[in-house]
């Protein structure tokens, strides 16, 4: 059967269930038929400021309403969208909106759709292929450096579709779109919602707050979060609604001790790894799953193949399927260092279980080689959050004459009676000498992006400054 084309998911919801919930927030509804009402709008002011088939649009909006118009109006006319984070500093805003050539920027202070004379019917203009590109979205990604990842339509119509295939969605559903549209894992519950036609509802800011208020208020089925997000959802919650379905966590590997608090309070927990460069996850570990508090990120889905890269056990990542990125914008080289013979080469270590479950150890290149021997971070990582006094923790290689690295931790304990040396004795019982880290320092944050990862290019520049506690 025929995927129908991005641009026409809203349209295509707005004929088959127009006074269904579409879109919620604290302060509106809109119906699919209203939706589609709004995105003609915007789309017809596109249109009139030169926006065509392929041009590039850039969005400089806050996570909301209209964002999400903006979105859609882009793909109605097959046009590529480019979100950015609104926090970026000018400088770096206006590098990359001159990169992709944007035909124009949106941003806050322009009109809203309901400021927008009433729509004409908007035709889509274009052929609205597979391959065609539909955003580009800035990551760091395989490469270090921020390149624009190009994602095609097939690809983000061939990831929610292996999304909703695993976890079956019913009409009642109700998504929380709890990570930002500027982030591929955001966009994914947008594209999702619309092909499953079930309301995506919009929490006032991401924090823990807010979001339970939006869960209790939409009866909400559905939640991506992040691991650090679901942590203080947890604390700040004494009950869980019985309602909710699934919770996919994603952004990196989740505590096991905040993992057996969230399925022993009911909450069906679903442990993911995935990539801008594949549209979004390419591995869940299903919820019920007996080794749901294992490591473990789960088994590939039903479009996506993964093998790992090697003779040994433990390697690369490499992913094929059809949920893969068309390569970064205007960077032939960094498309060809990354996409080889059809495969995605991730740049982070893993391995694959007896059962072809993937295990994902980190970044390749966070890896610490000492004395010949791999330490990998998340797995130190692990160890250091187990302990009852740390919140949060960061390992990363710092260079030494005589091993050529050794792992350091960045810890955060505000309780200042606690210092190194109960750290170590702690890691000690769970790790080999070699992994155990050779020093200990202690923040009060660690450097974190838009979706709480660990930025571990800055952590040697922090250890200089933190404070050493015996």
């Amino acid at each position: 059967m025929a995927q129908p084309a991005l641009g026409q998911l809203i349209r295509l919801a707005a004929s088959q269930r127009p006074d269904e919930s579409a879109l919620l927030d604290a302060s509106f509804a809109l119906t699919w038929r209203q939706l589609d009402e709004q995105v003609q709008r915007v789309a017809n002011s596109l249109v009139a400021q030169g926006v065509g088939p392929g041009d590039r649009v850039a969005l400089v909006l806050p996570h909301g309403r209209q964002m999400v118009e903006a979105l859609w109006a882009i793909w109605s006319l097959a046009a590529v969208a480019v979100p950015l984070d609104p926090r970026l500093p000018s400088a770096e805003r206006d590098r990359r909106i001159a990169l992709v050539e944007a035909t124009c920027t949106l941003t806050a202070e322009q009109p809203t759709a309901e400021e927008l004379p009433v729509a004409s019917e908007t035709v889509v203009r274009a052929p609205r292929h597979a391959d065609t590109p539909a955003l580009i979205i800035f990551t760091s990604g395989t490469t270090g450096t921020a390149k624009g990842a190009i994602l095609s339509q097939g690809a983000l119509i061939a990831s929610a579709r292996q999304h909703l295939d695993l976890i079956g969605v019913q009409p009642t559903d109700r998504w929380l779109a709890s990570l930002p549209l500027f982030h591929v894992g955001g966009l994914g519950i947008l594209v999702r919602s619309a092909l499953a036609q079930i309301p995506v509802a919009l929490a006032e800011d991401f924090s823990a707050e807010a979001m339970a208020d939006a869960i209790d208020r939409h009866q909400l089925t559905h939640l991506s979060l992040v691991a650090t997000t679901l942590q203080r959802l947890l604390a700040l919650r004494h009950a869980l609604p019985s309602g909710l379905r699934l919770a996919m966590i994603g952004g990196g590997p989740a505590p096991r001790e905040m993992l057996e608090e969230a399925i022993g309070r009911g909450l069906p927990v679903a442990t993911t790894y995935g990539l801008t460069e594949t549209a979004s996850q390419v591995a869940v570990l299903p919820p019920g799953s007996p080794a749901a508090l294992t490591a473990s990120a789960g088994w590939p889905l039903s479009s996506s193949q993964i093998r790992i890269d090697g003779t040994e056990a433990e390697g690369e990542i490499l992913i094929a399927g059809p949920t893969l990125f068309s390569g970064y914008w205007q960077d032939e080289t960094a498309s060809r260092q990354v996409l080889q013979g059809g495969w995605l080469h991730t740049g982070d270590v893993g391995r694959l279980g007896d059962q072809g479950e993937l295990w994902v150890g980190g970044r390749a290149q966070d890896l610490i080689i000492s004395g010949g021997e791999k330490v990998t971070p998340y797995e130190v990582e692990l160890v250091l959050r187990s302990h009852p006094v740390v919140l949060d923790a960061a390992v990363f290689g710092h260079l030494d004459a005589t091993w050529g690295q050794v792992p350091w931790a960045l810890v955060v304990v505000p309780d200042r009676r606690i210092g190194a040396q109960s750290l170590l004795a702690h890691c000690r019982s769970f790790l080999a000498p070699y992994q155990v880290p050779k020093e200990i320092r202690f923040v009060s944050q660690l450097p974190k992006g838009p979706l709480g990862k660990v930025l571990h290019g800055e952590l040697a520049a922090l250890a200089e400054q933190a404070e050493v506690r015996p």
